[in-house]
């Protein structure tokens, strides 16, 4: 019968594999900032033009949406009922969309990005709280 090996030290993961997700995080985090900077700007141009908010609306919703059908087509709804979907589409979609747009009709671009994506956070906790109600820890929750 074979003697166990004494050495139980867990393997590491190789040098080039770290590389490899610190490349991927900084690249995500890159293509976040452009994502939302790009959106702010192009929304600013936008307004500029004789778009409408309607139509900004469109472009980017309708371009979107035939960029995803084949993965819609293939996936579904992922498990949303009808009712969930539409009220994401409605109003974490198009909803944010055109008040985006309406708002940076008005003010300058500057203004628009800092205030639509630093208060996004905020108003999505209030969002949260609202439609979740907070529950009270139990008291043995807090002592230690």
């Amino acid at each position: 019968m074979p003697k166990p090996s004494a050495d139980k030290r867990p393997s590491r993961a190789p040098a080039w594999n770290l590389v490899g997700r610190h490349a991927t995080g900084v690249a995500a985090g890159l293509g976040v900032v452009a994502l939302f900077s790009g959106f702010a700007l192009i929304s600013r141009m936008g307004s500029r033009t004789e778009l409408q908010v309607h139509d900004l609306a469109m472009l980017r919703f309708g371009i979107g949406a035939a960029l995803l059908l084949p993965v819609f087509l293939r996936s579904g709804l992922a498990g949303l009922s009808i009712r969930q979907a539409a009220t994401l589409a409605f109003l974490g979609g198009a909803g944010f969309a055109l008040l985006a747009y309406a708002g940076l009709f008005l003010a300058p671009a500057t203004h628009g990005a800092a205030l639509l994506h630093g208060t996004l956070p905020l108003t999505t906790f209030i969002a949260l709280a609202v439609r979740t109600r907070p529950r009270s820890p139990s008291p043995g929750v807090l002592r230690r």
